[in-house]
């Protein structure tokens, strides 16, 4: 309660940073799981700079959090439509993830087709359009993505490695019938 206080004293103080200082406080507000109190500080900080994109990514992936799909769909797209001439995959992946979770496998095929655009080693959209892949009934695809997320990954996905490795070999199975 009393750090609450007084980052709320700061933001007074600091009009020029009025954002940056909502923005910061949203973050540690969602670290304690305040994530009601998070979504309205975003939407502070979205207030005093409109195009700040960061607000919208951290405002989609706390919707996500809260099973509000339909609303993270929305900043996320928000956050992508400012950030889009910087060349950053990773609002692609994030947007595609959330189109993933909504069943809607076309749209985040289309986003993770960017993402790997951006960035050929993005392993998380290479694992993540084998997955949407797979969802669509494309086997041969969901294949081909699945063995590139091995070829390109380190030892930092080894379990992701072994679940690729097992919907190869369950895929190549059941293709064969």
């Amino acid at each position: 309660d009393e750090a609450i206080k007084e980052h709320r004293i700061a933001i007074s103080l600091a009009s020029d940073l009025h954002h940056f200082f909502h923005y910061n406080f949203a973050v540690t507000l969602k670290t304690g799981g305040f994530l009601k109190d998070a979504v309205n500080e975003l939407m502070e900080a979205i207030r005093f700079e409109p195009d700040y994109w960061e607000a919208y990514h951290l405002l989609g992936m706390i919707f996500v959090g809260m099973r509000k799909l339909e609303d993270a769909e929305k900043s996320m797209e928000r956050a992508v439509e400012i950030q889009s001439k910087s060349g950053e995959s990773g609002l692609h992946d994030d947007l595609g993830n959330i189109y993933l979770m909504q069943g809607k496998y076309h749209l985040a095929v289309n986003e993770y087709e960017k993402a790997i655009t951006l960035d050929k080693n993005n392993v998380e959209a290479v694992y993540n359009i084998a997955m949407a892949y797979e969802k669509m009934g494309d086997i041969d695809k969901a294949i081909e993505f699945y063995k590139k997320f091995i070829a390109i990954s380190s030892a930092d996905y080894t379990n992701e490695m072994g679940r690729a490795k097992e919907r190869i070999k369950e895929l190549t199975k059941n293709d064969s019938r």
